[in-house]
């Protein structure tokens, strides 16, 4: 076995002269030094490959990582803000604010500490875009002076109701606490009232001066007119009370306010005597038309007989003792007062209650007279005393709800919500530009605004702290 072995293994390596070749181990170095020399040269040209590409993606890389960056501070900010061009602020909850400005070629940066730094040059340009979203907050309330209550008479046939001694009218009001829309001023918002001054009353009324002379016999007892002892009169008195309900204005509590108006601020009540014997003009002695001479009659035309038809028949002094009005009406029954329709509005002063009202509460304003006067006011009848606004009280008697309407409005000082609308950044776009003209663009949203939907939560610029309900 050995020798065949032998055998075989010299006839295959055997050669004859000029035929020999390279052996397996010559091939075998000869492989592994090209080998080696093509790895050393594809090594060489990887390495300069490498290097062209380090120098040509070194700008391309960090304006990449400036934009990175100031994506990322965007999403974390507490608020983000352009306040020019060319500028981003960015702040912490703390109120610790990073700005970004382009300085001529340069990106620079701002630290909360002042420290500044280039985190880029040779940039031709850079914009920071925003998307912005509502934020809502309290402003300063509002002051507006007008009407903040009315109620318009109903429609029909009037009456007139007579305030007299001892009498009162109460008249119901609420305010509600929709502020006027002056005072709306951001689209969707409705500022509210919050509460408002008594500086006026508007209202249709006639003042009756029960002290003439001529309405004595209106007097059970003297005295009769301001020329009698003890005479009291001549004004109207405004009481401020809360109500029952805003429908029911009978008084409720303790006073609150009152006024006291003087009848000269009031319209006058029109009126004439009537003789019903002779259907003309009557004229009492003593009274507002008695301007003549001593026979108490104006005869300006010289023909000895009173000016005014009825006057020569009714204004004899000697027809009623002592020459003034008393006893006058008994002593003709054929005569009658007559009262004009009131007619004239006036705006009442009531600044002195010196009280603000509150929007959903219950007053009531009552009128009374002080002395022998009275007051009148034009009154439509309804159906049901019930929700009327509108009670009045008798000589002696306790308010009770009247079935009437009553215009009346009331005005003043009006205090009212004021909201505030701002823009919050919501997200920031960022382009960079550089003088080579290579150019990026990144956005990032501001996640603290994104994720609040409620215009009164999310955070708005300069806020430091929570803004959670």
């Amino acid at each position: 076995m050995l020798v065949q072995t032998r055998t075989t293994h010299t006839q295959g390596t055997a050669a004859t002269p000029g035929q020999r070749g390279f052996t397996l181990l010559e091939m075998l170095l000869a492989l592994t030094v090209g080998s080696l020399l093509v790895t050393s040269l594809a090594s060489g040209l990887q390495l300069f490959g490498e290097e062209l590409e380090t120098v040509r993606e070194e700008s391309d890389a960090r304006l990449e990582e400036v934009a990175v960056q100031i994506s990322d501070r965007v999403r974390d900010a507490w608020w983000a803000d352009v306040p020019a061009a060319g500028q981003l602020q960015l702040s912490d909850p703390d109120g610790n604010v990073t700005s970004y400005a382009l300085v001529g070629d340069e990106l620079r940066v701002t630290r909360p500490n002042g420290a500044q730094g280039v985190l880029l040059d040779g940039v031709a340009s850079a914009s920071f875009d925003v998307d912005t979203v509502q934020r809502l907050r309290d402003d300063t309330p509002a002051t507006v002076t007008g009407p903040w209550y009315s109620q318009p008479a109903p429609l029909g046939p009037e009456v007139e109701l007579v305030i007299g001694p001892g009498d009162g009218l109460a008249l119901g009001f609420w305010m509600s606490d929709d502020a006027p829309d002056s005072v709306n001023t951001v689209s969707g918002v409705e500022e509210e009232r919050l509460s408002a001054s008594m500086d006026s009353i508007t209202l249709t009324c006639s003042f009756l001066f029960g002290g003439l002379k001529e309405f004595c016999h209106i007097h059970a007892s003297p005295p009769h007119n301001p020329t009698h002892p003890g005479y009291t009169g001549n004004r109207l008195i405004a009481e401020l009370y809360e109500a029952r309900s805003p429908g029911d204005a009978r008084p409720h509590g303790p006073m609150l306010g009152t006024v006291d108006i003087a009848a000269d601020d009031l319209p006058a009540t029109d009126f004439i005597w009537w003789d019903t014997s002779l259907d003309e003009q009557a004229y009492p002695p003593d009274s507002i038309w008695d301007q003549g001479g001593p026979d108490k009659c104006k005869d300006d035309d010289g023909d000895n007989e009173c000016d005014f038809p009825g006057k020569k028949h009714h204004h004899n002094p000697l027809d009623v003792p002592g020459g003034v009005a008393w006893g006058w009406w008994h002593q003709h029954p054929d005569v009658e007062l007559i009262l004009s329709p009131t007619e004239s509005q006036v705006v009442i002063d009531l600044s002195a209650f010196g009280v603000d009202v509150e929007p959903g509460r219950a007053y009531s304003v009552v009128l009374r007279v002080e002395g022998w006067d009275e007051v009148r006011v034009p009154a439509v009848p309804v159906f049901t005393s019930s929700g009327s606004g509108v009670a009045y009280r008798s000589a002696g008697g306790d308010f009770l709800q009247a079935a009437v309407g009553i215009e009346v409005a009331l005005s003043g000082d009006q205090l009212c919500t004021q909201t505030a609308a701002t823009d919050a950044v919501s997200r920031v776009s960022v382009d960079l530009t550089l003088d080579d003209g290579r150019t990026i663009r990144a956005s990032s949203p501001v996640q603290g605004q994104v994720a609040v939907s409620d215009p009164w939560r999310g955070v708005i610029p300069n806020q430091v702290g929570d803004v959670g309900p």
